[in-house]
C-alpha cells in the first residue's frame, strides 16, 4: 500500500514539475496583446473600445509611442496641404495609422474625425468621434462636434438621393462667393489643437480649438482639492466664435452680490505662426492683463 501511495505522489510531483503554474499576464502585456490584435484587424472598433477602457483601468499609463506622434505630425501636415475632400483621405491615411500605434490615445481620435469628416467620411468620423468621447470621457463639449457630423451626414445621404440638376459653368460672383466660404488656412492648421498656461501652480488653464470655436477649461493635478484631470468651463463666457487671428468679445456680467470687479470684456490674440494665443482681459475696475496660452498638442 505504501509503494502505491509513494507511486502515485511521485507521479504527481512529476506532472507538476513538467507543467508549472501559468503566470498571470501583466497589464501592459495584455495591452500589447490587444494591440497585436487590432493591427491584425484594424477594423475591429469593439477591439479598440476594449482597448481604451483596459488602458484606463491601468495604474502606470501606458507610454505615448514615438511612431504615433510621427504618423500625427505627418497627418497635420497632410491636412494643411488639403485642398479638397479628397485631399484630406491622405491625413486620414497617417491618422489611422497612428491610431494602430496607439489605440488608446483620445487625440488620435479626435484628429481622425477631424480629418475624415473633412473627407466627406461621414460614418467613420462618426465612430472615431465616439472613441474619443471613450478616450477622454470629460471632453463633453466634443459632441457638439458629433452633432455636426451627423447632420453633414443625413444631409449627405439626402442629397445623393435628389435628382442632379444639369451643372452650370460658374460665373464670377459664383466664384467669389466660394472663395468666401473657403475655411482660412491658419484655422484648419490649429483645429484641434490645445493651448495651455502653467502660471498657477494649483491648475492649468487651457483653450481648446474645435473648428471655429474657442473652449476654455482647466486642468487639475491629482491630488487637487477640487477635482482631478480635465474640466470643461461652460457657459457663454467660456466658449467663443472665432471672427479672425485677433477678435473681441463683451461678456456677460455676473449675478448681484458675487464680486467687486469682474471682466467686462476679452480679446484673443492668434499668432501667426498658430503656436500661441494670448487672451487679453479688460476688467470692471478698468484694469487689465493679459494670458498667454502655448501650444501643447
Amino acid at each position: 500500500m505504501k509503494v502505491l501511495y509513494l507511486a502515485v505522489l511521485l507521479t504527481f510531483l512529476s506532472a507538476c514539475a513538467s507543467n508549472p503554474p501559468v503566470k498571470a499576464e501583466s497589464p501592459r502585456e495584455t495591452l500589447n496583446q490587444y494591440v497585436s490584435q487590432l493591427q491584425n484587424n484594424p477594423d475591429g472598433h469593439e477591439l479598440r473600445e476594449k482597448i481604451i477602457r483596459h488602458a484606463q483601468t491601468m495604474e502606470q499609463k501606458p507610454a505615448r509611442p514615438q511612431e504615433a506622434d510621427r504618423y500625427m505630425a505627418r497627418g497635420a501636415a497632410a491636412a494643411r496641404d488639403a485642398q479638397n475632400a479628397n485631399d484630406y483621405k491622405d491625413a486620414v491615411r497617417e491618422y489611422e495609422k497612428a491610431s494602430l500605434a496607439a489605440p488608446w490615445l483620445a487625440d488620435v481620435y479626435y484628429k481622425l474625425a477631424v480629418a475624415q469628416d473633412r473627407a466627406g467620411l461621414y460614418s467613420e468620423a462618426i465612430n472615431s468621434m465616439l472613441l474619443y468621447l471613450l478616450a477622454a470621457p470629460g471632453e463633453s463639449g466634443a459632441r457638439d462636434l458629433l452633432y455636426e457630423i451627423e447632420y453633414r451626414k443625413e444631409k449627405a445621404a439626402k442629397a445623393a438621393m435628389e435628382p442632379t440638376a444639369p451643372k452650370e459653368e460658374p460665373g464670377p460672383k459664383d466664384i467669389t462667393v466660394r472663395e468666401d466660404n473657403k475655411p482660412d488656412d491658419w484655422l484648419i492648421k490649429i483645429d484641434g489643437r490645445r493651448y495651455a498656461n502653467n502660471s498657477d501652480p494649483n491648475y492649468t488653464m487651457t483653450i481648446d480649438v474645435r473648428g471655429r470655436v474657442i473652449v476654455l477649461g482647466v486642468i487639475w493635478p491629482d491630488g487637487s482639492q477640487f477635482r482631478t484631470g480635465y474640466q470643461e468651463l461652460t457657459g457663454t463666457n467660456n466658449r467663443f466664435e472665432i471672427k479672425g487671428r485677433e477678435f473681441t468679445q463683451q461678456l456677460a456680467p455676473p449675478g448681484p452680490n458675487i464680486m467687486q470687479v469682474w471682466a467686462e470684456e476679452i480679446t484673443f490674440k492668434i499668432s501667426e505662426e498658430g503656436d500661441s494665443i494670448i487672451r487679453h482681459i479688460r476688467y470692471s475696475d478698468g484694469t487689465a492683463r493679459d494670458v498667454t496660452y502655448t501650444w501643447q498638442r
